[in-house]
């Protein structure tokens, strides 16, 4: 060893020996501090509810069921009563696929009904040959 590292060494304990004889406790008047624990966000009940609605009425509108439409629209009341309470994204979700299977439901709807006319106008066709 050095001689520069053992009088470090030596500084050290002077300082930490003087240190304890100047103490003097300040704790006695210190008020304690109140720990604050934040509750954690509830998620809204509604608003879970509207997102299922919503996901399965997309299920139903592909299958152009009025179904879909159905559970569709309670998804949007359930959002919007979710809104109301609290923005929450899963509300906004449920909202939006609400509104998505009522365009998908109503689209396979039109589409059905040109579908059924078309082969109505089919049928009549292969009829009249006979």
């Amino acid at each position: 060893m050095d001689g520069q590292n053992f009088q470090n060494e030596q500084n050290t304990t002077n300082e930490s020996v003087q240190t304890t004889d100047n103490y003097q406790d300040y704790t006695a008047n210190v008020t304690p501090v109140q720990a604050v624990v934040e509750q954690p966000k509830q998620t809204n009940a509604l608003a879970i509810v509207s997102l299922v609605l919503g996901i399965i009425s997309i299920v139903f509108g592909c299958c152009g069921s009025w179904i879909g439409i159905l559970l569709a629209i309670g998804g949007i009341v359930c959002s919007v009563l979710s809104k109301k309470q609290g923005k929450t994204g899963l509300a906004t979700a449920g909202l939006i696929c609400s509104i998505v299977a009522i365009v998908i439901a109503i689209v396979v709807i039109i589409l059905a009904v040109i579908g059924v006319a078309a082969l109505a106008e089919l049928e009549e066709m292969t009829y009249s040959y006979y």
